[in-house]
């Protein structure tokens, strides 16, 4: 994948990011409330609802994102899209499976903003994703 470098992207890219701060509440960087909790290293890792939860963003370039969802996991749908709203990945979770999480690999991803929508005919979870390299 490339980077962007378009100023032209980096503006809406901008702007898709300040938009997402308001349309989930105040923010915990600024200061403000959160729905979520702090790793170790004191960075935000998941603002979601209680049946799931998704964790570390931002994520190191070449790590995992770990995604991890309870109650009825038949026909869940968990799609990751790129700043341009391009589909990146889908998986269907497996009905028969007891496993509760999903591994999210990073390694061809690039440094970027991503969305990570989980979804069934019933409920539906969006968070915004940060991958980032040294």
């Amino acid at each position: 994948m490339r980077s962007v470098t378009n100023p032209y992207a980096l503006v809406l890219l901008t702007g898709f990011l300040f938009l997402t701060i308001f349309a989930f509440g105040q923010s915990p960087y600024l200061g403000g409330p959160a729905d979520g909790y702090a790793s170790q290293k004191a960075r935000i890792v998941a603002i979601s609802p209680d049946w799931a939860r998704v964790y570390p963003s931002p994520v190191q370039r070449g790590e995992h994102i770990q995604l991890y969802a309870s109650g009825d996991l038949s026909g869940l749908v968990v799609e990751l899209f790129d700043a341009q709203g391009r589909l990146l990945l889908r998986r269907q979770w497996i009905a028969w499976s007891t496993d509760r999480s999903m591994k999210i690999g990073t390694a061809e991803l690039a440094s970027g903003c991503y969305l990570l929508r989980v979804y069934d005919p019933e409920r539906t979870f969006s968070q915004k994703v940060i991958v980032w390299d040294e």
